[in-house]
């Protein structure tokens, strides 16, 4: 069953659009912001009080700036607009399973400072979002090769300094025991 996209789906396609052009933005040849969204690659099947919706948001939660210049409106990012781009690509992270598995365990493990318990929460969620598994506090185990997707994620928390990740190929028995059936392998 098809499900029409929120319109906070909506607010991120837009940012991804706009954020598409680099961090100068993009000029259009529009009246209005609404009109600019027509030119943008937003699909016709896009209701116009939607698009009008959209334009409205991205406004109100000063996810761009705007500039005219005559006839041109320049679309750019905010900070607030870069930081929700970054989120929304970071939500869309997945996992792929191998086709066959390589009997190593990726292992992330952090001391983070109270001061960063905004950035804590936002990995630990990422890191269940994506399903790891915490063996110990501030240690986490998947199965799978994910460096690339650990490293962008502690990069988007900034938490580098307080971070180590790498992979083990053995754990001790009862750990093994507990990860294999977690996760449904088979050594």
């Amino acid at each position: 069953m098809y499900m029409k996209p929120s319109l906070p789906r909506y607010v991120d396609t837009t940012l991804q659009l706009i954020g598409n052009e680099g961090f100068s933005g993009l000029s259009i040849h529009a009246r209005s912001l609404v009109e600019a969204l027509n030119h943008l690659g937003i699909p016709r099947a896009v209701p116009p009080e939607i698009r009008s919706r959209i334009a409205h948001e991205l406004r109100r939660q000063q996810l761009v700036e705007l500039a005219r210049d005559g006839y041109i409106l320049k679309i750019q990012l905010s900070t607030k607009g870069f930081y929700r781009l970054q989120k929304s690509v970071i939500d869309r992270l997945v996992i792929s399973p191998p086709k066959v598995w390589s009997n190593s365990w990726q292992v992330i493990f952090f001391d983070i400072p109270s001061r960063h318990s905004q950035s804590r929460y936002l990995l630990t969620a990422q890191l269940k979002r994506l399903g790891f598994y915490m063996i110990r506090n501030s240690t986490w185990v998947h199965p799978y090769e994910c460096t690339a997707i650990l490293e962008q994620i502690i990069t988007y928390t900034n938490l580098q300094s307080f971070v180590s990740y790498g992979t083990i190929t053995h754990f001790d028995p009862s750990t093994t025991r507990k990860l294999l059936r977690y996760f449904q392998l088979t050594p």
